[in-house]
């Protein structure tokens, strides 16, 4: 038997990243599936496959694809070849992770490959002299053709096909839409499918994309919270995972566009991440980007890198991505523990379950000290809780680690450092401006513009904001506790009540739609619906916040006994909850309203037993107007200096806060035009939002120092302001001592009538108040003198 030289034989499969070529069949595999593919990018891949990390030139591709004189649009034919074999790839000429384009040279493959085939030769070896391996039959001639121009014209009739199939695949293929998606279309995030058996991957690779999605001004995010009230909607669960079934539903309820799914496996110490965009209307993939990480320590930043192609294959501009990109691993954490741990924290805020969330925040920044966005969202949690002093100090790390975040990140650390930390409110609003224009539809901005607005005292412009912030997300608790809360501070309770409803009717809940409806309960005279929202804060954290408002409301009425309970259990509420600033401040206006009530030696005890715990800004200040109204005007004055200087760029504090203790104090040591001077710097804001004791306060003192100084009509002025905005000072003492000032600025302008009936609404509103409160007994004097 001659012997003859034999081919090396080539393996059938032929793994690389994470796909897997069968050269028999013609086929490309990414975990089991199928990738449709055409034979000539195909055959460009098997040549790539054949020798890894080796140049193929442009004349290789030639010789392989298009032998002899076959007539072709070789360039066209090359360039359409190649860019269809890195879209089934997933892959980026600008950023490429398997195909690497060398300039007027060719292409390399830059993966390593298990099973590497060797080139077929040109001419077969015969196995055993009998039969040639893989044997084609020999086409029949045409009739009345000879055999050679036969061949001649199939070799023609084959070269024109060929060009007009690859023109024409060519030409679709670059006259497909320029882009998959608008600016105006909506994406649905769903989780990621994780088949690894490690847990770290559920929740964090999909809170890692969203931060790194987020920060594209082209792609429009829809936010967790609006996605988890459309499945409530849909009957299911809440926490239920947004698997792609699930998520593609939601997406259609929502009028979305696409719907971006990922996954991630692995094989032994090489992950593997993909990435798909599918049109939610009709299940086409819009988008595919996949990436391979070697050891779990890289899975972060190959997601980073799969984002970029993604955003850029959705239709964002490379300029624009390269402008809004920050590395995962620097916007968030290196530590997939860490970021875990904060998406969890976020799943819980989302629930509404703020005080749940903490030990999750915490946990993040144990694992990563340099999280930034840890600390910053843990600070905002203990803003929300009124744990002020925590506040400041975690915002404040946030912002000292600033430099490791995203641009969108860093809009929202440098907010709240602001809001939160200098409070000055000026500086606060220039960045959530600035956020607004540069990420148009993020909420978060406009809902923190519109509060900022109430804080200031201008709440049609809260108004404003929060309706278009309900514009952007209609799902968001905050969007409707804030609009309720503005609406109240206009006296609008048809409104207010109407946005209430609107919210529940969605499946919207939080602490704070409970007080506000609480409150309107209150200015209605509804007993019954003030009894539900108590209820309903019966077991929950907000006891304390409800606990310590509805003291407020019995001081309010004169009811001082039943108000010095309802502070304890707040304060033992807060206590036992671990919010012990809360505590201190609830202690501290019990101090100001003993001050106000003439129970001056009470007053001056509560103030430095709130003094002796955790101190907080607002608490402090209430402790030194209770003291400084209840006659200790050193000890008042000492804390306000003190306030002063650690506080210099806090607006309110040195517009309103400052000037009320030292015009107090004024006020105890008989100089009312000092107090009343001290108190023109209040002006501006005098209807700015306050949910605790202090609202409306400034004019309330205004207008007893005008008492003092004689100045009967325009103590009235400042009286009427109180008694006509009762919904900025809703259930506040000073709201029913207004009505007595009145009565007195009436009696000394001279107006007897005018001032008997206003003392006759005062004791009508106290008439089951406490007989020993000495301001009561002041007024049943005067009355009784009256002619």
């Amino acid at each position: 038997m001659q012997s003859t030289p034999t081919q090396t034989s080539k393996p059938r499969r032929i793994r690389f990243g994470i796909f897997e070529a069968d050269l028999i069949a013609g086929e490309l595999r990414r975990g089991g599936s199928r990738i449709r593919l055409q034979e000539q990018p195909f055959q460009i891949l098997a040549m790539l496959l054949e020798r890894p990390g080796e140049i193929i030139t442009r004349e290789d591709l030639r010789s392989r694809l298009w032998p002899g004189d076959t007539f072709v649009d070789f360039e066209h034919g090359v360039n359409s070849g190649v860019a269809r074999l890195r879209d089934a790839l997933g892959d980026s000429a600008d950023n490429p992770r398997y195909i690497e384009t060398l300039p007027r040279r060719g292409y390399r493959l830059l993966v390593s490959v298990e099973g590497s085939p060797q080139a077929v030769r040109a001419n077969p070896a015969v196995n055993d002299g009998s039969s040639p391996i893989n044997p084609q039959p020999a086409p029949p001639a045409l009739p009345g053709v000879a055999p050679a121009q036969s061949a001649w014209r199939r070799s023609l009739a084959l070269s024109i096909v060929a060009v007009v199939v690859l023109s024409l695949g060519g030409y679709l293929y670059y006259l497909r839409p320029a882009h998959a998606l608008s600016e105006t279309d909506s994406i649905v995030l769903a989780d990621f499918t994780n088949s690894t058996s490690d847990p770290v991957f559920d929740n964090t690779l999909r809170q890692a994309l969203e931060v790194k999605l987020i920060d594209s001004p082209f792609l429009n995010i829809v936010p967790e919270d609006r996605m988890r009230d459309t499945l409530r909607f849909m009957g299911r669960s809440p926490d239920e995972r947004l698997t792609t079934a699930n998520a593609r539903e939601v997406c259609q309820r929502l009028s979305g566009k696409a719907m971006l799914s990922g996954s991630i496996t692995q094989l032994d110490d090489h992950y593997s991440i993909l990435l798909e965009a599918t049109n939610c209307a009709t299940g086409d993939l819009l988008a595919r980007a996949g990436a391979e990480a070697v050891g779990k320590g890289g899975v972060l930043k190959a997601l980073d890198g799969t984002a970029m192609d993604i955003r850029r294959k959705l239709g964002e501009s490379l300029s624009s991505i390269k402008k809004n990109d920050v590395p995962i691993e620097q916007a968030t954490t290196t530590s997939l523990e860490a970021l875990k741990a904060f998406s969890l924290g976020q799943a819980a805020r989302n629930r509404g379950e703020e005080p749940q969330s903490i030990p999750y925040f915490q946990n993040a920044i144990e694992l990563d000290p340099n999280f930034a966005m840890a600390y910053a969202v843990l600070g905002q949690v203990y803003a929300n809780i009124d744990e002020n002093g925590l506040s400041v100090e975690y915002t404040q790390r946030a912002f000292d680690r600033r430099e490791r975040a995203s641009e969108r990140e860093n809009l929202y650390i440098s907010s709240h450092y602001y809001e939160n930390v200098t409070h000055d409110l000026d500086r606060a609003i220039q960045i959530y401006e600035l956020w607004k224009s540069t990420y148009p539809r993020d909420v978060v901005p406009a809902i923190n513009v519109g509060d900022l607005h109430m804080l200031i005292g201008q709440p049609e412009k809260a108004v404003a904001e929060l309706t278009d912030a309900r514009r952007l997300d209609p799902d968001s608790s905050f969007v409707y506790s804030n609009l309720l809360f503005a609406y109240l501070g206009l006296n609008r309770l048809d409104e207010a009540k109407s946005a209430f409803d609107q919210a529940r009717a969605r499946g919207i809940d939080s602490p704070d739609l409970h007080i506000c409806r609480y409150l309107i309960a209150f200015l209605e005279g509804d007993a019954s619906t003030m009894k539900q929202q108590i209820a309903w804060a019966s077991d929950k954290s907000s006891d304390h916040d409800l606990s310590a408002m509805s003291g407020l409301i019995a001081a309010h009425d004169g009811r001082l006994r039943a108000a010095e309970e309802l502070f304890r259990q707040a304060e033992d509420s807060a206590q036992r909850s671990g919010r012990k600033e809360s505590a201190a401040e609830t202690q501290a206006t019990a101090a100001l309203v003993e001050a106000e009530f003439g129970r001056h030696d009470k007053a001056r005890q509560l103030a430095k037993e709130s003094l002796s715990g955790v101190k907080g800004t607002e608490g402090q200040a209430l402790a030194a107007l209770a003291l400084a109204r209840s006659g200790d005007a050193l000890d008042a004055e000492a804390i306000a200096t003190d306030l002063a200087q650690r506080l210099p760029s806090d607006t309110l504090l040195n517009a309103v806060d400052l000037p009320s203790i030292r015009a107090a104090v004024e006020l105890s040591r008989g100089n009312a035009g000092a107090a009343i001077r001290l108190l023109q710097v209040a002006l501006p804001f005098d209807f700015s939002k306050e949910v605790k004791m202090t609202a409306l306060y400034a004019s309330y003192l205004r207008g007893q120092a005008y008492l003092r100084a004689g100045d009967g009509k325009a103590a009235a002025a400042e009286f009427q302001k109180l008694t006509d905005h009762r919904g900025l000072a809703v259930g506040r003492p000073q709201t029913a001592l207004a009505t007595l000032g009145l009565a007195r600025a009436r009696r000394l302008m001279g107006d007897v009538a005018a001032s008997r009936v206003a003392y006759q609404d005062f004791l009508a509103l106290w008439k089951d108040a406490d007989p020993e409160i000495p301001v009561l007994q002041q007024a049943r004097a005067e009355y009784s003198r009256l002619h």
